[in-house]
């Protein structure tokens, strides 16, 4: 078991080599071939990388359905950004029924596992009482909390609620 685990590393640093073209160029099907021998051991980084590349069509044909399949995987090994994907494709009706609530729940999920990008994300929900009784104190507060930890979405959305306020996101790229 202890041998798996150690191959399962391995194949997710193989993963990555082809995945960031360390040797040359970026092989998306060779990334692929790695990150699911290493997703297959619950290696959740690697489910991660299999939801992205499902989503932008890395290496593969986009589908949103599979992309789905993966992030759940590594949400349910502790992976927040997947809870924030996850999100989002709830949110948009993307490789799974549209629900707000269930949104929420993984934008929270996240949030409480200090991803500031959840936190921006259900900052915005709150705001604009997108599945929720509109709340701005509490949004901008959300927003206000990730944009000083360095979230750059949250400080683009902060700027445009009010550009004299948050003048100091101004520049934020």
């Amino acid at each position: 078991k202890s041998a798996g685990k150690k191959y399962a590393n391995a194949f997710e640093q193989l993963g990555h080599i082809y995945y960031d073209g360390l040797l040359g160029k970026a092989d998306y099907p060779e990334a692929y071939r790695w990150y699911e021998q290493a997703a297959g051991q619950k290696k959740a980084f690697s489910q991660f990388r299999l939801g992205l590349m499902h989503y932008k069509g890395q290496g593969r044909p986009k589908d949103a359905m599979k992309a789905f399949y993966w992030f759940d995987e590594a949400a349910k090994n502790g992976y927040v950004d997947a809870m924030v994907n996850l999100g989002v494709l709830y949110e948009k009706g993307e490789g799974a029924i549209f629900s707000r609530d269930k949104a929420i729940h993984w934008y929270k999920q996240a949030a409480d596992k200090g991803s500031t990008l959840g936190m921006a994300y259900l900052g915005e929900v709150y705001y604009q009482g997108r599945g929720v009784p509109k709340d701005v104190k509490k949004g901008i507060s959300l927003l206000e909390q990730a944009a000083v930890k360095g979230q750059t979405y949250a400080q683009k959305a902060l700027y445009k609620i009010d550009n004299a306020r948050y003048i100091k996101y101004r520049n934020v790229k």
